[in-house]
């Protein structure tokens, strides 16, 4: 599990989760905050028949609005996600 438990300064704010291998990650801004330990992906099987939400955990939800909310059918690499957070720094 990657996680970020501090407030965010008000205002907004550029956040990407991303996996990679066998690593999960946060990024805020274009800064990786948060990166989980090693893990082989073929033990976690995570299939379901639920809907994709986002901004709602097991005990907390995301209180805010978003904006332009994209998924990707890679990992981003650093550079792609640090041009993105670029603006909201």
């Amino acid at each position: 599990m990657a996680t970020v438990d501090d407030p965010l300064p008000a205002d907004w704010h550029h956040i990407a989760a991303v996996k990679r291998a066998g690593a999960l990650s946060v990024h805020i801004d274009g800064r990786c905050v948060s990166r989980s330990s090693e893990f082989l992906p073929s033990e976690f099987n995570v299939t379901n028949s639920l809907p994709l939400t986002i901004g709602f955990g097991t005990h907390e939800y995301f209180q805010g609005m978003m904006s332009d909310v994209r998924l990707y059918r890679r990992a981003l690499a650093e550079n792609e996600l640090a041009g993105l957070g670029a603006g909201h720094a």
